[in-house]
């Protein structure tokens, strides 16, 4: 079973979107010394982003797809990350793609927390 799920986390690696080249662009170089990781499994679930240190997930969104569409199984992911003790952040990719610096603003907020 472990084997197909690291299949397939390297198969989801690479198909990136620009959001999240230019988030890993950002977070690959180790930001104030935290390391992060990408496509990062939970059980079933893959995070886009995650650092152990911080206990922080990252989500980069699809602003395309309807809300209705995605917000119950969005909902259910992060309570199941929040229930585990994790920080969940997500992030729309236009919210990525219009003002990065913005979005790396909030993520610093959340390294002194």
């Amino acid at each position: 079973m472990f084997e197909n799920l690291s299949g397939m986390v390297k198969e989801l690696r690479d198909p990136v979107t620009n959001a999240e080249r230019l988030l890993w662009n950002y977070l690959r170089t180790k930001p104030d010394g935290f390391t992060f990781r990408r496509q990062y499994a939970f059980g079933c679930f893959l995070a886009d982003f995650y650092c152990h240190r911080l206990k922080l997930v990252i989500e980069v969104v699809d602003s395309l797809v309807p809300q209705n569409e995605t917000k119950e199984p969005d909902t259910c992911r992060q309570q199941m990350v929040e229930g585990d003790g994790l920080k969940f952040i997500r992030f729309t990719d236009l919210q990525i793609e219009s003002d990065l610096e913005s979005v790396i603003n909030e993520l610093q907020e959340l390294l002194y927390v």
